[in-house]
């Protein structure tokens, strides 16, 4: 059986299905923002097969995924700060 790691995977095991929906479901900003740092970062990689290099493919990937990471948690904060100073 699948463990528990930390009250953060508990809380998130928790969560509705409508509202993990909406936290999996990047916004139509975001996404833009991603697709451009995305094109960015591949222009940046020395010319080569991308499709055969395991190690390219890992750093894609971990830029994707930090990217994302930081573009939400920004949009939540954007979000907290909204209903604060209204």
């Amino acid at each position: 059986m699948f463990k528990m790691h930390n009250k953060l995977e508990q809380y998130i095991n928790c969560l509705s299905e409508e509202v993990a929906e909406q936290l999996y479901r990047p916004s139509l900003e975001a996404t833009e923002i991603m697709e451009d740092h995305l094109w960015i970062f591949l222009e940046e990689l020395p010319d080569k097969n991308i499709g055969s290099d395991r190690d390219t493919l890992k750093l894609i990937l971990t830029n994707a995924m930090l990217s994302g990471y930081l573009l939400k948690s920004a949009e939540t904060r954007m979000q907290i700060q909204k209903s604060i100073d209204y």
